[in-house]
Protein backbone atom coordinates (compact mmCIF):
# COMPACT_ATOMS: atom_id res chain seq x y z
CA UNK A 1 0.00 0.00 0.00
CA UNK A 2 1.42 3.56 -0.73
CA UNK A 3 2.77 5.58 1.46
CA UNK A 4 -0.24 8.46 2.27
CA UNK A 5 1.39 12.05 3.53
CA UNK A 6 0.75 15.51 5.01
CA UNK A 7 2.45 18.42 5.88
CA UNK A 8 3.11 20.39 8.73
CA UNK A 9 5.28 23.50 7.97
CA UNK A 10 6.43 26.58 9.74
CA UNK A 11 7.02 29.98 7.21
CA UNK A 12 10.23 31.42 7.43
CA UNK A 13 11.83 33.91 4.88
CA UNK A 14 13.37 32.07 2.92
CA UNK A 15 9.70 30.27 1.77
CA UNK A 16 8.61 29.95 -0.73
CA UNK A 17 11.61 30.15 -2.54
CA UNK A 18 15.00 32.30 -2.18
CA UNK A 19 17.32 32.79 -5.04
CA UNK A 20 15.47 31.00 -7.85
CA UNK A 21 15.16 27.55 -5.96
CA UNK A 22 12.72 25.88 -3.65
CA UNK A 23 12.41 27.01 -0.43
CA UNK A 24 12.23 23.36 2.83
CA UNK A 25 8.73 24.34 2.57
CA UNK A 26 8.27 24.09 -1.33
CA UNK A 27 11.20 21.62 -1.74
CA UNK A 28 9.07 19.00 0.35
CA UNK A 29 5.56 19.56 -0.88
CA UNK A 30 7.24 18.98 -4.89
CA UNK A 31 8.83 15.46 -4.02
CA UNK A 32 6.69 14.34 -1.29
CA UNK A 33 3.35 15.53 -2.80
CA UNK A 34 1.48 15.86 0.35
CA UNK A 35 -2.69 15.32 0.30
CA UNK A 36 -2.82 18.24 2.55
CA UNK A 37 -0.41 21.20 3.87
CA UNK A 38 -1.01 23.24 7.07
CA UNK A 39 1.07 26.20 7.25
CA UNK A 40 2.25 27.95 10.35
CA UNK A 41 2.62 32.11 10.24
CA UNK A 42 3.63 34.10 12.86
CA UNK A 43 1.33 37.00 12.47
CA UNK A 44 4.68 39.09 12.26
CA UNK A 45 6.12 37.42 9.22
CA UNK A 46 2.11 37.23 8.02
CA UNK A 47 1.48 41.20 8.27
CA UNK A 48 5.14 42.03 7.68
CA UNK A 49 5.77 43.42 10.55
CA UNK A 50 9.32 44.73 10.84
CA UNK A 51 9.81 43.00 7.20
CA UNK A 52 10.11 45.31 3.13
CA UNK A 53 6.69 43.13 2.65
CA UNK A 54 3.96 40.53 4.05
CA UNK A 55 4.27 37.01 3.57
CA UNK A 56 0.10 37.01 2.79
CA UNK A 57 0.45 39.06 0.03
CA UNK A 58 1.75 35.75 -1.67
CA UNK A 59 -0.74 33.13 -3.40
CA UNK A 60 0.13 30.20 -1.19
CA UNK A 61 -2.56 27.84 -2.66
CA UNK A 62 -1.69 28.68 -6.01
CA UNK A 63 2.06 27.89 -5.86
CA UNK A 64 1.30 24.90 -3.89
CA UNK A 65 -1.23 23.91 -6.47
CA UNK A 66 1.55 24.41 -8.99
CA UNK A 67 3.50 21.73 -8.01
CA UNK A 68 1.47 19.46 -6.18
CA UNK A 69 -2.34 19.90 -7.63
CA UNK A 70 -4.18 16.96 -5.53
CA UNK A 71 -2.81 18.90 -1.67
CA UNK A 72 -5.42 20.68 0.25
CA UNK A 73 -3.74 24.17 2.17
CA UNK A 74 -4.85 25.12 5.38
CA UNK A 75 -3.22 28.26 6.73
CA UNK A 76 -2.66 29.28 10.24
CA UNK A 77 -1.71 32.35 11.32
CA UNK A 78 -0.93 33.09 15.26
CA UNK A 79 0.39 35.65 17.52
CA UNK A 80 3.07 34.20 19.41
CA UNK A 81 4.09 35.90 23.12
CA UNK A 82 7.67 34.91 23.09
CA UNK A 83 8.61 33.59 19.48
CA UNK A 84 12.66 33.59 20.85
CA UNK A 85 11.05 30.88 23.99
CA UNK A 86 11.70 27.49 22.78
CA UNK A 87 8.16 27.06 25.08
CA UNK A 88 6.52 29.43 22.92
CA UNK A 89 5.38 26.93 20.10
CA UNK A 90 4.88 23.64 22.04
CA UNK A 91 1.33 23.74 22.81
CA UNK A 92 0.29 25.91 19.62
CA UNK A 93 2.10 23.27 17.34
CA UNK A 94 0.58 19.94 19.48
CA UNK A 95 -3.23 21.63 18.96
CA UNK A 96 -2.79 21.53 14.87
CA UNK A 97 -0.93 18.32 14.75
CA UNK A 98 -3.17 16.51 16.51
CA UNK A 99 -6.08 18.12 14.36
CA UNK A 100 -4.20 16.60 11.70
CA UNK A 101 -3.90 12.87 13.74
CA UNK A 102 -7.69 12.84 13.77
CA UNK A 103 -8.25 14.30 9.78
CA UNK A 104 -5.83 11.81 8.63
CA UNK A 105 -5.26 8.86 10.81
CA UNK A 106 -3.63 6.44 8.13
CA UNK A 107 -1.71 9.21 7.03
CA UNK A 108 2.61 10.25 7.90
CA UNK A 109 2.89 13.61 9.19
CA UNK A 110 5.84 15.19 7.85
CA UNK A 111 7.80 17.91 9.93
CA UNK A 112 9.09 20.84 8.33
CA UNK A 113 12.35 21.10 10.64
CA UNK A 114 14.17 23.61 8.52
CA UNK A 115 11.76 26.71 7.64
CA UNK A 116 11.09 29.13 10.17
CA UNK A 117 13.28 30.13 13.31
CA UNK A 118 15.25 27.71 14.90
CA UNK A 119 12.91 27.66 17.84
CA UNK A 120 9.98 26.25 15.95
CA UNK A 121 12.85 23.39 13.91
CA UNK A 122 13.90 22.21 17.64
CA UNK A 123 10.16 22.39 18.98
CA UNK A 124 9.26 20.14 15.74
CA UNK A 125 11.84 17.76 16.66
CA UNK A 126 10.81 17.22 19.77
CA UNK A 127 7.10 16.42 19.24
CA UNK A 128 8.79 13.86 16.98
CA UNK A 129 10.77 12.53 20.14
CA UNK A 130 7.83 12.62 21.90
CA UNK A 131 5.07 11.52 19.61
CA UNK A 132 7.01 9.71 16.88
CA UNK A 133 4.18 6.96 15.24
CA UNK A 134 3.46 7.85 11.96
CA UNK A 135 5.52 10.76 11.45
CA UNK A 136 9.08 11.95 9.80
CA UNK A 137 11.41 15.11 10.52
CA UNK A 138 12.42 16.45 7.07
CA UNK A 139 15.63 18.83 6.77
CA UNK A 140 16.37 20.40 3.99
CA UNK A 141 19.89 21.76 2.73
CA UNK A 142 20.63 25.43 0.50
CA UNK A 143 21.49 24.43 -2.44
CA UNK A 144 24.33 26.78 -2.14
CA UNK A 145 25.72 24.15 0.82
CA UNK A 146 26.33 27.33 2.94
CA UNK A 147 24.18 29.52 4.73
CA UNK A 148 20.98 31.69 3.16
CA UNK A 149 22.54 34.88 4.68
CA UNK A 150 23.36 37.46 2.33
CA UNK A 151 21.15 36.02 0.07
CA UNK A 152 18.14 38.23 -1.67
CA UNK A 153 14.95 36.91 -0.33
CA UNK A 154 11.81 36.51 -2.97
CA UNK A 155 9.20 39.48 -3.17
CA UNK A 156 5.29 38.28 -4.22
CA UNK A 157 5.39 41.41 -6.57
CA UNK A 158 7.06 38.99 -8.82
CA UNK A 159 5.58 35.70 -7.85
CA UNK A 160 4.25 34.70 -11.00
CA UNK A 161 7.57 34.83 -12.78
CA UNK A 162 9.59 33.89 -9.79
CA UNK A 163 7.48 30.60 -9.41
CA UNK A 164 8.64 29.46 -12.93
CA UNK A 165 11.94 30.18 -12.35
CA UNK A 166 12.02 28.23 -9.59
CA UNK A 167 9.94 25.62 -11.25
CA UNK A 168 12.46 25.35 -14.42
CA UNK A 169 15.58 25.50 -11.85
CA UNK A 170 14.01 22.55 -9.84
CA UNK A 171 13.75 20.69 -12.74
CA UNK A 172 16.94 18.85 -13.31
CA UNK A 173 18.28 19.34 -9.74
CA UNK A 174 18.93 16.62 -7.30
CA UNK A 175 16.46 16.79 -4.08
CA UNK A 176 18.25 18.35 -0.96
CA UNK A 177 15.79 17.01 1.44
CA UNK A 178 17.09 14.55 4.33
CA UNK A 179 14.39 12.13 6.69
CA UNK A 180 16.32 12.92 9.98
CA UNK A 181 16.49 9.69 12.01
CA UNK A 182 16.39 11.29 15.54
CA UNK A 183 14.31 8.66 16.87
CA UNK A 184 17.22 7.37 19.01
CA UNK A 185 16.42 10.34 21.04
CA UNK A 186 13.16 8.94 22.22
CA UNK A 187 14.34 5.84 22.66
CA UNK A 188 16.61 7.05 25.28
CA UNK A 189 13.87 8.78 27.01
CA UNK A 190 11.40 5.80 26.60
CA UNK A 191 14.33 3.49 28.25
CA UNK A 192 14.87 6.26 30.72
CA UNK A 193 10.56 6.32 31.57
CA UNK A 194 10.45 2.46 31.61
CA UNK A 195 13.66 1.89 34.13
CA UNK A 196 11.88 4.44 36.73
CA UNK A 197 8.79 2.56 36.08
CA UNK A 198 10.54 -1.05 36.90
CA UNK A 199 12.47 0.61 39.61
CA UNK A 200 9.52 1.20 41.40
CA UNK A 201 7.73 -2.13 40.64
CA UNK A 202 5.35 -0.68 38.47
CA UNK A 203 5.02 -3.53 35.83
CA UNK A 204 1.50 -2.15 34.37
CA UNK A 205 2.00 1.30 33.54
CA UNK A 206 5.77 -0.18 31.99
CA UNK A 207 3.69 -2.68 29.56
CA UNK A 208 1.31 0.20 28.84
CA UNK A 209 4.06 2.01 27.78
CA UNK A 210 6.04 -0.43 25.46
CA UNK A 211 3.15 -1.59 23.80
CA UNK A 212 2.57 2.35 22.37
CA UNK A 213 6.16 1.95 20.97
CA UNK A 214 6.46 0.32 17.58
CA UNK A 215 9.56 -0.68 16.51
CA UNK A 216 11.06 -0.47 19.70
CA UNK A 217 14.20 -2.70 20.55
CA UNK A 218 13.47 -5.72 22.21
CA UNK A 219 9.58 -4.90 22.03
CA UNK A 220 8.00 -8.56 21.98
CA UNK A 221 10.66 -9.94 24.35
CA UNK A 222 9.31 -6.70 26.55
CA UNK A 223 6.14 -7.09 26.67
CA UNK A 224 5.87 -10.94 26.58
CA UNK A 225 8.37 -10.63 30.32
CA UNK A 226 6.26 -7.88 31.16
CA UNK A 227 2.23 -8.83 30.53
CA UNK A 228 3.32 -12.15 32.37
CA UNK A 229 4.60 -10.23 35.38
CA UNK A 230 1.97 -7.96 35.81
CA UNK A 231 -0.77 -10.96 34.64
CA UNK A 232 0.81 -12.81 38.13
CA UNK A 233 0.13 -9.96 40.35
CA UNK A 234 -3.14 -9.30 39.47
CA UNK A 235 -4.18 -13.05 39.37
CA UNK A 236 -2.11 -14.30 42.53
CA UNK A 237 -0.52 -16.54 40.60
CA UNK A 238 2.68 -17.66 41.76
CA UNK A 239 6.16 -16.38 39.67
CA UNK A 240 7.01 -19.77 38.09
CA UNK A 241 10.58 -18.87 38.99
CA UNK A 242 9.68 -20.02 42.17
CA UNK A 243 7.99 -22.57 41.84
CA UNK A 244 10.57 -25.60 42.96
CA UNK A 245 10.31 -29.66 43.53
CA UNK A 246 11.72 -29.05 47.15
CA UNK A 247 9.06 -26.02 48.12
CA UNK A 248 5.54 -27.23 48.86
CA UNK A 249 2.74 -25.39 47.82
CA UNK A 250 1.68 -23.25 50.86
CA UNK A 251 5.34 -22.34 51.21
CA UNK A 252 5.21 -20.96 47.32
CA UNK A 253 2.10 -19.28 48.20
CA UNK A 254 3.07 -17.32 51.21
CA UNK A 255 6.95 -16.53 49.21
CA UNK A 256 4.75 -15.08 47.01
CA UNK A 257 2.71 -13.04 48.77
CA UNK A 258 5.44 -11.69 51.02
CA UNK A 259 7.06 -10.51 47.88
CA UNK A 260 4.21 -8.49 47.28
CA UNK A 261 4.29 -7.18 50.30
CA UNK A 262 7.82 -5.90 50.39
CA UNK A 263 7.09 -4.59 46.58
CA UNK A 264 4.03 -2.42 48.17
CA UNK A 265 5.98 -1.56 50.79
CA UNK A 266 9.10 -0.51 49.00
CA UNK A 267 6.68 1.55 46.71
CA UNK A 268 5.46 3.19 50.06
CA UNK A 269 1.72 2.10 49.65
CA UNK A 270 1.36 1.77 53.16
CA UNK A 271 -2.21 1.03 53.21
CA UNK A 272 -1.94 -2.14 51.19
CA UNK A 273 0.84 -2.85 53.19
CA UNK A 274 -1.03 -2.46 56.10
CA UNK A 275 -3.96 -4.39 54.77
CA UNK A 276 -2.22 -7.24 53.70
CA UNK A 277 0.37 -8.21 56.56
CA UNK A 278 -2.08 -9.03 58.48
CA UNK A 279 -3.37 -12.25 56.22
CA UNK A 280 0.44 -12.84 55.07
CA UNK A 281 1.32 -13.22 59.14
CA UNK A 282 -2.18 -15.23 59.89
CA UNK A 283 -1.03 -17.75 56.95
CA UNK A 284 2.34 -18.38 58.44
CA UNK A 285 1.25 -18.83 61.98
CA UNK A 286 -1.61 -21.26 61.36
CA UNK A 287 0.63 -23.46 59.45
CA UNK A 288 3.20 -23.14 61.82
CA UNK A 289 1.15 -24.25 64.59
CA UNK A 290 -0.24 -26.99 62.53
CA UNK A 291 3.09 -28.00 62.15
CA UNK A 292 4.58 -27.56 65.65
CA UNK A 293 1.55 -28.33 67.38
CA UNK A 294 -0.54 -30.76 65.55
CA UNK A 295 -4.34 -30.99 66.82
CA UNK A 296 -5.03 -27.97 68.53
CA UNK A 297 -7.24 -26.86 65.33
CA UNK A 298 -9.88 -28.09 63.38
CA UNK A 299 -11.17 -26.51 60.33
CA UNK A 300 -14.95 -26.02 58.94
CA UNK A 301 -15.38 -23.88 55.95
CA UNK A 302 -12.24 -22.66 55.61
CA UNK A 303 -12.08 -20.91 58.59
CA UNK A 304 -10.16 -21.82 61.61
CA UNK A 305 -11.38 -23.15 65.18
CA UNK A 306 -9.58 -25.12 68.35
CA UNK A 307 -10.48 -28.59 68.33
CA UNK A 308 -12.68 -29.29 70.99
CA UNK A 309 -11.32 -32.37 71.85
CA UNK A 310 -10.74 -34.56 74.98
CA UNK A 311 -6.69 -34.73 74.05
CA UNK A 312 -7.35 -30.95 73.77
CA UNK A 313 -9.05 -29.73 77.16
CA UNK A 314 -5.84 -29.41 79.09
CA UNK A 315 -4.77 -26.87 75.98
CA UNK A 316 -8.45 -25.56 76.11
CA UNK A 317 -8.50 -24.58 80.14
CA UNK A 318 -5.41 -22.79 79.82
CA UNK A 319 -6.86 -20.66 76.96
CA UNK A 320 -9.77 -20.15 78.62
CA UNK A 321 -7.85 -18.58 81.77
CA UNK A 322 -5.81 -16.52 79.34
CA UNK A 323 -8.78 -14.95 77.88
CA UNK A 324 -10.03 -14.44 81.55
CA UNK A 325 -6.93 -12.34 82.14
CA UNK A 326 -7.60 -10.23 79.56
CA UNK A 327 -11.38 -9.87 80.49
CA UNK A 328 -13.07 -12.12 77.33
CA UNK A 329 -14.76 -15.13 77.63
CA UNK A 330 -14.27 -18.55 76.11
CA UNK A 331 -16.77 -18.84 72.50
CA UNK A 332 -15.70 -22.28 71.27
CA UNK A 333 -18.18 -21.10 67.76
CA UNK A 334 -15.73 -17.90 67.28
CA UNK A 335 -13.44 -18.57 64.79
CA UNK A 336 -9.57 -17.67 65.13
CA UNK A 337 -7.90 -14.48 63.68
CA UNK A 338 -4.51 -12.88 64.21
CA UNK A 339 -4.74 -11.99 68.24
CA UNK A 340 -5.77 -15.08 69.08
CA UNK A 341 -3.02 -16.95 67.42
CA UNK A 342 -0.70 -15.30 69.29
CA UNK A 343 -1.97 -15.90 72.53
CA UNK A 344 -2.32 -19.18 71.38
CA UNK A 345 1.25 -19.23 70.31
CA UNK A 346 1.87 -17.60 73.97
CA UNK A 347 0.15 -20.55 75.86
CA UNK A 348 2.02 -23.40 73.39
CA UNK A 349 5.72 -21.96 73.49
CA UNK A 350 5.95 -18.67 75.67
CA UNK A 351 8.22 -15.80 74.81
CA UNK A 352 9.80 -17.82 71.68
CA UNK A 353 11.85 -15.97 68.83
CA UNK A 354 8.69 -16.97 66.26
CA UNK A 355 6.06 -15.17 69.15
CA UNK A 356 8.05 -11.94 69.24
CA UNK A 357 8.15 -12.01 65.74
CA UNK A 358 4.38 -12.70 65.45
CA UNK A 359 3.76 -10.09 68.61
CA UNK A 360 5.47 -7.29 66.70
CA UNK A 361 2.91 -7.67 63.55
CA UNK A 362 -0.11 -7.51 66.52
CA UNK A 363 1.60 -3.82 67.61
CA UNK A 364 0.20 -2.83 63.49
CA UNK A 365 -3.34 -4.46 63.80
CA UNK A 366 -5.48 -1.59 65.40
CA UNK A 367 -4.02 0.38 62.79
CA UNK A 368 -4.98 -2.00 60.25
CA UNK A 369 -8.28 -2.45 61.20
CA UNK A 370 -8.56 1.89 60.65
CA UNK A 371 -8.34 1.20 57.53
CA UNK A 372 -9.74 -1.87 56.62
CA UNK A 373 -12.90 -1.99 58.68
CA UNK A 374 -13.67 2.16 59.61
CA UNK A 375 -12.08 3.94 56.22
CA UNK A 376 -10.05 5.98 58.72
CA UNK A 377 -6.96 8.22 57.10
CA UNK A 378 -3.67 7.06 58.13
CA UNK A 379 -1.17 9.90 60.35
CA UNK A 380 2.10 8.09 59.81
CA UNK A 381 3.88 10.53 62.01
CA UNK A 382 1.84 10.04 65.05
CA UNK A 383 3.15 7.15 67.54
CA UNK A 384 6.07 6.20 64.60
CA UNK A 385 3.74 4.31 62.78
CA UNK A 386 5.67 4.22 60.00
CA UNK A 387 8.25 2.43 61.66
CA UNK A 388 6.24 0.06 63.24
CA UNK A 389 4.89 -0.82 59.42
CA UNK A 390 8.59 -1.36 58.60
CA UNK A 391 9.42 -3.85 61.79
CA UNK A 392 6.15 -5.24 60.79
CA UNK A 393 7.40 -6.35 57.30
CA UNK A 394 10.84 -7.18 58.59
CA UNK A 395 8.65 -9.21 60.82
CA UNK A 396 6.78 -11.06 58.17
CA UNK A 397 10.07 -12.58 56.76
CA UNK A 398 11.28 -13.50 59.84
CA UNK A 399 8.50 -15.64 60.46
CA UNK A 400 8.49 -17.10 56.99
CA UNK A 401 12.17 -17.92 57.48
CA UNK A 402 11.31 -20.36 60.64
CA UNK A 403 8.19 -21.70 59.45
CA UNK A 404 10.19 -22.33 56.40
CA UNK A 405 13.70 -22.93 56.68
CA UNK A 406 14.55 -24.18 53.26
CA UNK A 407 13.61 -21.45 51.45
CA UNK A 408 16.74 -20.49 49.13
CA UNK A 409 17.73 -17.11 50.28
CA UNK A 410 17.96 -15.79 46.38
CA UNK A 411 14.20 -16.13 46.02
CA UNK A 412 13.86 -13.04 48.38
CA UNK A 413 15.39 -10.95 45.68
CA UNK A 414 13.34 -12.42 42.70
CA UNK A 415 11.52 -8.70 41.97
CA UNK A 416 15.42 -7.40 41.66
CA UNK A 417 16.45 -10.05 39.76
CA UNK A 418 13.37 -10.13 37.12
CA UNK A 419 13.75 -5.87 37.58
CA UNK A 420 17.79 -6.32 36.33
CA UNK A 421 16.68 -8.33 33.43
CA UNK A 422 13.93 -6.09 31.99
CA UNK A 423 17.19 -2.92 32.12
CA UNK A 424 19.18 -5.51 30.81
CA UNK A 425 16.90 -5.76 27.90
CA UNK A 426 16.19 -2.10 27.50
Amino acid sequence: MERKYVLFSPVGKTDPWRNGRDGALLHIVRHYQPEHVTLFFTESLWEGINEGFAHKEYDWETIIKSISPNSSVDIVVKHVDRPHDYDGYMHVFRQYIEKLEEMFPHHTILLNVTSGTPQMGTTLCLEYITFPDEKICIQVASPRQASNIGVAVSHPDRQKEDLAIVNENEKHAAPRYKELEIRSFHEAIIRGQMKSLIANFDYGAALRTIEREKGFRNRKVLMRELREMTEDIQLHRVFEPIRKPHYSEDLEKALFHYLLLEMHHRREDVAEVLIRVKSIAEFIIEKYIESNHPNVFVKKQEKLYLALTEENRPFIDRYKRKLAQKGQTFRKDLFIGLPALIDILEILEGKSTFYRHAKQIEKINSLRNKIAHRLEPLNLDENKQYKMIDEAVKATKQLLVIQYPNIDEEDFRYLHTFNKKIEGLL
